[in-house]
Formats: structure tokens, C-alpha cells, sequence
């Protein structure tokens, strides 16, 4: 396991695929809104280092309510859309 994501290969139809298995980290949407308030800095989510969590959105899907988090690539070029559950903040 590297940085909280398993990573597995499996053939379909003769080409290779690379999978995820993403864990979890069981940040809260209290956690992570602390974390955007007080500008926690880096995060981990799927592998990835993120330079920060920029926002918080609360969503309705299938008539239920959904936290997400927003966080900044490190170039600050793109913005990724992750569940609070996949986050970690960095030591």
C-alpha cells in the first residue's frame, strides 16, 4: 500500500488496466471545515499531494445530502473534488 492507495493490475480484453482501491482516512466534514478554516497546508487524497483544501460544498444526490471538499493542486492549476472520507492532512 503506498500513501493510502492500493494499486493492482488486471488484463480485460488484452490490454492492461490499473486499478485503485482507495482507503480511507475517516476525516469528518467537521475535521475537514477546521482544516479549511485554520488553512491546515498540504493533504494527501488518493496518492496525490494537494497544496490545500480551498472549499467546502454541500451537495444533494439521489435526495441526499453529500459533503465534499475542494482541494488545490500544488500548482494551483486545478481544483479535485473529493469526499472528506479520502482526505488526510499531511503531518
Amino acid at each position: 500500500m503506498l500513501f493510502g492507495v492500493q494499486h493492482y493490475a488486471e488484463v480485460k480484453r488484452g490490454y492492461p488496466v490499473l486499478s485503485f482501491m482507495w482507503s480511507t482516512y475517516d476525516m469528518t466534514t467537521a475535521e475537514a471545515k477546521t482544516a479549511y478554516l485554520e488553512g491546515s497546508g498540504p493533504v494527501m487524497c488518493g496518492g496525490i499531494e494537494y497544496s490545500e483544501i480551498i472549499g467546502i460544498a454541500s451537495r444533494k444526490a439521489n435526495g441526499k445530502r453529500i459533503n465534499q471538499v475542494e482541494l488545490k493542486s500544488k500548482t494551483g492549476n486545478s481544483v479535485t473534488i473529493a469526499r472528506p472520507e479520502q482526505v488526510e492532512v499531511m503531518p
